[in-house]
């Protein structure tokens, strides 16, 4: 034999569930709803305020930009750090010119 307080548990337990179908609906029309107005307007991701997630990859990884060790002999905007990756067309052209590395230098 239920007591009046457990029917009435049974009653909220219920209702909690009728709540939750009605917002999973609510939620499912009012998404495709929002979907066609941002399609329709072309609104950015910025525009309504989101924020892209951090690439998972590449969390915990620093790029450091290291310090320049060559510079070109007239040009002084272009450098190269030497090392790491390919060598820069201006230092494979000043190499085949008969120069070498320590011309390129960059003194301290």
């Amino acid at each position: 034999m239920t007591t009046d307080i457990q029917q009435i548990e049974i009653q909220i337990a219920e209702l909690q569930q009728k709540k939750e179908t009605l917002l999973k609906e609510q939620r499912t029309t009012k998404l495709k709803e929002a979907k066609e107005i941002i399609k329709q307007f072309g609104f950015t991701a910025n525009e309504l305020g989101i924020t892209p997630k951090p690439n998972k990859k590449a969390s915990g990884t620093v790029k450091t930009t290291l310090e320049a060790k060559y510079i070109h002999p007239t040009d002084k905007t272009l450098t190269w750090h030497g090392g790491q990756g390919r060598k820069p067309q201006w230092v494979k052209d000043f190499l085949a010119g008969g120069g070498g590395l320590v011309d390129l230098e960059i003194k301290k």
